[in-house]
């Protein structure tokens, strides 16, 4: 069992104090998410720059 779907598990089982720690936990990972996300956006949009600058 992988320590992220132990994490994922910890979450979202209840817990005395879960509010405040799963909406943080949860506002985390979506950050990771999406700078994630953008990081693979902008490789992708300079890769086809790059492309179409060489074309050129």
């Amino acid at each position: 069992e992988s320590s992220q779907l132990k994490a994922l598990n910890y979450i979202l089982s209840p817990h005395p104090m879960v509010s405040s720690d799963t909406a943080s936990a949860a506002r985390s990972v979506a950050h990771i998410r999406l700078a994630n996300a953008f990081m693979q956006f902008s490789r992708l949009f300079g890769s086809i720059v790059f492309c179409f600058s060489f074309q050129e």
